[in-house]
C-alpha cells in the first residue's frame, strides 16, 4: 500500500481537525497547518482544560470541550456563542457526547446531554432553542461518541448500558426532524451479543461496526458468538437492509476505527493499522505514532493517553499530534 508522510513541527498541540485542506487547533485559539509547515498562530486564549474538539460540516460552528469533564464551549467563526455543559453523572468515565447536525431551516443544531446523561437534547446554534419539548422519558443509555454519517442522513450514539455493556444507539436524522422524541428511545441497533468496540460509517448506507469478540455476524448467524477474548470483528452494516453485508476477523485489536472502503479501514489501537477487511490482515502500520489504547467510550481508567487525532475520510488521511509536531498520512488505496 502506498502512502505519503508530512511532518509540521508543531510543539503543544491541543487539539486537532481538518478544514479545507489545513488542520485547524481548535483549543488553541484557532491556529492553522499548512502541509507544506506554514503555520499561522492565534493570539485567542482560552483558559480552561479543553482537550477535544467538534466541527459541523460546514466548519463553521465549532465546540471546544473537556473529553472527560462536563464543560464545553460553542464557537461560530471562532466568536464564542455560548458555555454548554452536560451531568456530572460519571463524567470523568466516558467521552462528552456532542454532535452537530445541519438542519434545513435552522443550519446548525447541536445535539448533546445538557441536563441528563441519557437525555439527547436538540438545539439551535444561533437561539440555543430546544427543539425536542415534549414530555421526555428516555431509556437508560449513557450516550457517547456521537457521530454524523457524511451526508448527514444518520446518527450514531457509541456509548454504554450498566454491567457495562457497550452498544450503539442509530437514528435517522429526517425522523428526529419529524419526532425529536425519537432520541429518547435506543433508536435500532444490530442484535449482536457482544461489546461493539467502535463505529465508523463508509457511506449514507454502510456503517462499519467493531466489535470486542469475535462474532458471525451474517444475516443468518447473528447471535453466533466464538468466544476468542482480543480478536475483534469487523463488519460492515447495511442501515438500509439492517443486515451485515461482509465481516471478518480482525488479526489485532482495531479499537477506533476510520472506513477507508468496503476493503480497508484504519484501526488505531496503539498506532494506526490498515486492515485489509477481506482476510482480518494488517497490511500496513506505522508502530511510532503513538495512538492510545482506546477501545470504548470509558476512557477514564487507560494507562495512555490519547493524542489529537484527525480523520479525513474523504481524503482518505489521518492525522496524529504528539509533544514536537503533527504527522499526517494519505493513503494511495
Amino acid at each position: 500500500m502506498n502512502f505519503r508522510e508530512y511532518r509540521i513541527t508543531a510543539p503543544n498541540v491541543r487539539s486537532l481537525c481538518w478544514h479545507d485542506h489545513m488542520l485547524i487547533d481548535w483549543v488553541a485559539g484557532g491556529t492553522r497547518y499548512q502541509l507544506d509547515g506554514t503555520i499561522k498562530r492565534s493570539s485567542t486564549v482560552y483558559p480552561f482544560g479543553f482537550d477535544a474538539v467538534m466541527q459541523s460540516a460546514s466548519g463553521e460552528v465549532v465546540v471546544i470541550y473537556q473529553r472527560l469533564g462536563t464543560k464545553g464551549l460553542v464557537l461560530n467563526n471562532g466568536q464564542i456563542v455560548r458555555e454548554i455543559n452536560r451531568s456530572y453523572y460519571y463524567a470523568d468515565s466516558y467521552e462528552y457526547p456532542i454532535a452537530i447536525l445541519q438542519h434545513a431551516d435552522l443550519n446548525e443544531v447541536l445535539v448533546h446531554c445538557p441536563e441528563k446523561y441519557n437525555q439527547l437534547e436538540l438545539e439551535d446554534v444561533a437561539t440555543s432553542r430546544r427543539l425536542n419539548e415534549a414530555e421526555r422519558k428516555p431509556v437508560e443509555i449513557f450516550h457517547s461518541r456521537l457521530s454524523v454519517s457524511p451526508k448527514g442522513k444518520w446518527l450514531v450514539s457509541a456509548g454504554w448500558q450498566w454491567q457495562p455493556t457497550h452498544t450503539v444507539a442509530i437514528y435517522n436524522v429526517d425522523e428526529i426532524w419529524a419526532q425529536p422524541q425519537i432520541l429518547d428511545t435506543e433508536g435500532f441497533c444490530p442484535p449482536i451479543k457482544v461489546d461493539i468496540s467502535s463505529v465508523s460509517f463508509l457511506d449514507e448506507q454502510t456503517l462499519l461496526i467493531i466489535t470486542d469478540e469475535f462474532a458471525n455476524l451474517s444475516a443468518d448467524l447473528v447471535d453466533t458468538l466464538v468466544q476468542r477474548r482480543g480478536a475483534h470483528s469487523i463488519g460492515y452494516y447495511d442501515l438500509l437492509n439492517r443486515q451485515f453485508r461482509a465481516t471478518v476477523e480482525a488479526e489485532e485489536i482495531v479499537g477506533t476505527a476510520m472506513a477507508l472502503s468496503e476493503r480497508y479501514v484504519v484501526g488505531f489501537y496503539d498506532h494506526p493499522k490498515v486492515f485489509d477487511c477481506t482476510t482480518g490482515k494488517v497490511v500496513q502500520r506505522w508502530r511510532d505514532l503513538a495512538t492510545g489504547r482506546q477501545t470504548h467510550s470509558m476512557i477514564g481508567r487507560l494507562d495512555q493517553a490519547i493524542p489529537p487525532i484527525a480523520f479525513d475520510q474523504a481524503n482518505q488521511r489521518f492525522a496524529v499530534a504528539d509533544a514536537k509536531g503533527i504527522t499526517v498520512i494519505e493513503l494511495e488505496l
